[in-house]
C-alpha cells in the first residue's frame, strides 16, 4: 500500500472513530449482556479509543505530524490524571482504583488525539457538533417512543422496570431518565445555536424538529436537575447573544423564534392537559408529584451527602482513592442519621456515586483532586471568555456554545454524577478541548504569531512553536524512519493493537455468559447455569456482580465452603452489607458460630432498618453478642479483683442490644 493511501485511510479512520465515539456512544447498548448500558459503553469507548490511538501512531510512523498543545488547560488535565494515579496509595480496593484510572487514561488519550484532529479546523468542530445533535435527536425519539408504548400498549416493551413510576420504562440508550435528561440538556445549546444560524430549509427544519424532540424528551424524563441545567444554559446563551447581535439580527430571526416558542408551548400543553393522546393523563405534573420516586429523591440524597461528608471528614486531604467511593460508602454511618427515622431507613444502602461531583471528587481524591478539577473548569471559562473579544463570528459562536454546554454540566453535577457515566465523561473531557483547538484569525490574533524552533533527534523531529520568543505553545512531533523500519513498526503496531482490541471486548463477553447463567437459572438448568458462571469468571475474575450471584447460587446449593471463598474474594471490589448477611449464613452452616456472629453484627450495624426485615435473626444476634460481652466482663473481673455483688449488668433483653454490641465497625 502506498504511503499516501495509508495516510488517507488513517485520516478517514480517525474521523469515523471520533464520530462513533462522540455521536454513537449514547446510542450503543447491548441486549445480550446483563448490563445493557454502562458496561457496553465503557467497552465501546475503550475499543474505538484504542483504534483511534492506533491509527494516529501508524500515521505518525508514516510521516504525518502530531501536534500537542502546551496550554495551561492541558497541563492542568495532566496534573489531574497524576493525582488520580497517586491516589492508589490510599485505595482500599486496588481493583476498583485500577479500573477507574485505566478508563480515565483512555479518555485522556482520546482527547489528546481529538486536539490534534481538530487543531484549527472549525469545519471538523462543526461536523462533530452535528453528530451530537443527531445522537441527541435519536435518543429523544427513542425515549418518546418508549413513553407512548408503555401508555398505550403496556407489556410490549421488553423492559423490566427498576423504578416505581412511569420512568422505570424509559431507558433509551442510557438506562435512566436522569442520565437521558442530562444528555439532552447538554446537547440542547448546540441544537439551539444551529437552529438560529443554520442556512437552508432542510437544516432549519431538522434543527427545529430536534429542539422539539429534546424539549419533549426532557419533559417526560422529569429530571429537575436536567431541566434546571438547560434553563441556565439558555439564559447564558441568550444573555451573550443579546449583547453580541444587533437588532437587525433579531428582527431577521423573529419568525424562527416565534415558531420555536410556539412549538414549545404546544408540547407543554400536550403533556399538561387532559386528552386521550396524553400518555400522562390528566397531567404529567400531577403524575410526577404523586410518585414515590419524587418523594424519595430528596431524603436519599441527604443520606448520601451526609455519609459522603463523613468520608471527607476522615480523609480531607488525600481522599480515599480513585474509584473507591462505592467501596467505602457502605462502611460509613453519619451521626446525623440518628434520631431521623425518615433517613435512617436508607442508611447502609449501596450507591455508586455521591450525587454531587464536588463531594465525590473531594471524597476520592481529597482537596488536591477537587482543587484540580475546579481549576480546570475555571481555566476553561477563562480561556473561552478571553477569546470572545478577539474571535471571528464562527469562533465566537463555538466558544459561546461551549460556555453554555459547560454551564449545563456544572448545574447537573450538583445533584447527579455525570463524571461517573461513560457517555457524559467523554463529552465533558471532549468539551475541554474547545478552547485549546480554536485558532482565531482576527488581525490581533495573527499578530501574535508562533515562531517554530526545530529540534532534530535522528529520525524524530520535534518542532516547538514559541510565542514572543520565550513561551512554548505547541509541540509538533514528526517521525521519519527509513522505509523498512516504517514497514516493521506498522506491522508490529497493527498486531499489537489488534490484540488489544480483542482484549477490550473480554468484559462484555464475560457479562454475556453471566446473563446466560441468570436465564438458565430461571429454567432450573442449574448445571448449565453454573458452567456459565464459571466461564464468565474465568474471562473476567473481577466481575463482582457475577461473583455475587454465583455465591448466592452456591448458598442455595448448600455448598457453603465454596460460597465463603467467593464472598471473601468478592470483598476485594464490593463490601455491600448483603455480603456480610450471606457470609454469616455460610459460616453458621459450616459450624463457625463466632465468624457468623461477627459478619451478622457488621450487617445490622450498617443496615439498621434490616432489623425489621430479619427480626428473629436480629434478636438472636443481639442476645448472643451481649452474652459474649457479659462473659468477658465477668472473666476479667474474676481474674483482677473479687466480684462485688450487683456491680455487673445483666444481659440485655432480646432486641435491645447495647450500643457497643452493634456499633459500626
Amino acid at each position: 500500500m502506498s504511503e499516501g493511501k495509508l495516510l488517507y485511510l488513517c485520516r478517514q479512520g480517525r474521523t469515523l472513530c471520533l464520530l462513533l465515539l462522540l455521536g454513537g456512544t449514547a446510542l450503543y447498548i447491548n441486549p445480550y449482556t446483563y448490563n445493557n448500558f454502562d458496561l457496553p459503553k465503557t467497552v465501546w469507548i475503550s475499543f474505538f479509543g484504542l483504534l483511534l490511538v492506533g491509527l494516529t501512531l501508524i500515521a505518525l510512523v508514516r510521516g504525518r505530524p502530531f501536534r500537542l498543545s502546551l496550554s495551561y488547560l492541558n497541563v492542568a488535565l495532566l496534573v489531574f490524571l497524576v493525582i488520580n494515579f497517586l491516589s492508589l496509595v490510599k485505595a482500599q480496593s486496588w481493583s476498583l482504583a485500577k479500573d477507574h484510572i485505566r478508563f480515565l487514561l483512555m479518555i485522556y488519550l482520546i482527547i489528546l488525539v481529538l486536539q490534534d484532529y481538530l487543531n484549527g479546523n472549525r469545519r471538523r468542530v462543526m461536523i462533530l457538533g452535528w453528530a451530537l445533535v443527531a445522537s441527541a435527536f435519536l435518543t429523544g425519539v427513542w425515549v418518546l417512543y418508549q413513553d407512548f408504548m408503555q401508555a398505550f400498549a403496556p407489556g410490549r416493551l421488553p423492559i423490566v422496570p427498576r423504578l416505581s413510576d412511569w420512568r422505570g420504562f424509559l431507558s433509551a440508550g442510557l438506562g435512566n431518565t436522569n442520565y437521558i435528561g442530562d444528555y439532552l440538556a447538554f446537547v440542547f445549546p448546540v441544537a439551539l445555536l444551529l437552529y438560529l444560524y443554520v442556512r437552508g430549509k432542510v437544516r432549519e427544519i431538522f434543527t427545529l424538529g430536534a429542539l422539539g424532540v429534546l424539549y419533549a424528551g426532557m419533559i417526560v424524563c422529569w429530571s429537575v436537575t436536567s431541566n434546571a441545567s438547560v434553563i441556565v444554559a439558555c439564559l447564558v446563551l441568550g444573555f451573550m447573544l443579546v449583547r453580541h447581535e444587533s437588532q437587525r439580527f433579531w428582527r431577521r430571526k423573529a419568525v424562527r423564534l416565534a415558531v420555536l416558542f410556539a412549538g414549545f408551548a404546544v408540547i407543554t400543553l400536550f403533556y399538561t392537559t387532559n386528552h386521550r393522546l396524553n400518555p400522562h393523563r390528566p397531567s404529567i405534573f400531577r403524575e410526577a408529584f404523586e410518585s414515590e420516586r419524587w418523594k424519595a429523591g430528596w431524603p436519599t440524597r441527604l443520606v448520601i451527602w451526609a455519609n459522603t461528608s463523613e468520608m471527607i471528614r476522615k480523609n480531607p486531604w488525600l481522599g480515599i482513592g480513585a474509584g473507591n467511593f462505592s467501596y467505602r460508602y457502605v462502611q460509613e454511618f453519619s451521626p446525623m442519621l440518628f434520631g431521623r427515622p425518615d433517613l435512617i431507613v436508607y442508611a447502609g444502602a449501596y450507591t455508586n456515586a455521591a450525587h454531587n461531583e464536588l463531594l465525590h471528587l473531594w471524597a476520592e481524591l481529597g482537596v488536591f483532586g477537587l482543587g484540580a478539577m475546579v481549576f480546570i473548569i475555571a481555566l476553561f471559562y477563562r480561556d473561552l471568555a478571553d477569546g470572545l473579544t478577539r474571535s471571528g463570528k464562527i469562533n465566537y459562536l463555538i466558544r459561546l456554545c461551549a460556555i453554555a454546554c459547560m454551564s449545563a454540566f456544572v448545574i447537573q453535577s450538583m445533584m447527579n454524577y455525570p463524571l461517573r457515566l461513560p457517555t457524559t465523561t467523554l463529552l465533558f473531557f471532549s468539551l475541554l478541548c474547545i478552547p485549546i483547538v480554536l485558532k482565531d484569525k482576527t488581525q490581533k490574533a495573527r499578530s501574535q504569531f508562533l515562531l517554530p524552533l526545530e529540534l532534530d533527534y535522528g529520525q524524530l523531529k520535534i518542532t516547538a512553536y514559541v510565542e514572543k520568543m520565550r513561551i512554548p505553545r505547541e509541540l509538533e512531533f514528526r517521525f521519519l524512519p527509513t522505509p523498512w523500519v516504517a514497514y516493521v513498526l506498522v506491522g508490529v503496531m497493527a498486531m499489537g493493537f489488534a490484540l488489544a482490541l480483542g482484549l477490550s471486548l473480554v468484559p462484555m463477553q464475560s457479562d454475556y455468559h453471566y446473563k446466560r447463567a441468570t436465564i438458565l437459572l430461571q429454567y432450573d438448568a442449574k448445571a448449565d447455569a453454573e458452567q456459565e458462571f464459571r466461564t464468565a469468571l474465568a474471562l473476567n475474575p473481577e466481575h463482582s456482580d457475577c461473583r455475587s450471584a454465583y455465591a448466592v447460587f452456591l448458598l442455595d446449593e448448600k455448598r457453603h465452603d465454596e460460597a465463603v471463598h467467593h464472598l471473601t474474594r468478592l470483598r476485594e471490589r464490593l463490601v455491600a452489607s448483603e455480603i456480610y448477611l450471606r457470609l454469616g449464613e455460610a459460616y453458621m452452616n459450616l459450624g463457625e458460630k463466632k465468624k457468623a456472629l461477627e459478619n451478622w453484627r457488621i450487617y445490622f450495624a450498617r443496615r439498621p432498618a434490616a432489623q425489621y426485615e430479619y427480626n428473629q435473626l436480629y434478636e438472636w444476634v443481639s442476645l448472643e453478642l451481649d452474652r459474649q460481652i457479659w462473659a468477658k466482663e465477668r472473666q476479667a473481673s474474676e481474674t483482677s479483683t473479687p466480684a462485688v455483688p450487683g456491680t455487673h449488668d445483666q444481659p440485655s433483653t432480646p432486641g435491645s442490644p447495647s450500643t457497643a454490641t452493634l456499633s459500626s465497625p
